[in-house]
C-alpha cells in the first residue's frame, strides 16, 4: 500500500492515506481485531476517495490480506 501512494498527487490525500496506513498497522500490532476491521474500511474508503486507481487496487488488496492474516475475511 505504501507504495502505490506515489501515484497520489495531492500532498493532503497522501499524508491522510498515509496517516490510515499507519493506523491499520498499529491495529494489527494490538492484535486488536475490531479495530483492525474498522482501519481496513477506512483505508478502502481513503483509496477510493482520493481517486487513484494504483491506490484503490492496492489498498484492497492489501487490506483483505491483513483481514485474512487476523481471521476477520
Amino acid at each position: 500500500m505504501r507504495e502505490a501512494l506515489s501515484s497520489v498527487e495531492d500532498a493532503d490525500d497522501r499524508e491522510d492515506v498515509s496517516h490510515a496506513i499507519q493506523e491499520l498497522e498499529l491495529a494489527v500490532e494490538d492484535n486488536d481485531a475490531e479495530a483492525v476491521e474498522q482501519r481496513a474500511g477506512r483505508l478502502k474508503r481513503l483509496g477510493s476517495r482520493v481517486g487513484s486507481t494504483v491506490l484503490t487496487t492496492a489498498t484492497a488488496a492489501g487490506t483483505n490480506q491483513v483481514l485474512q492474516a487476523c481471521g476477520l475475511a
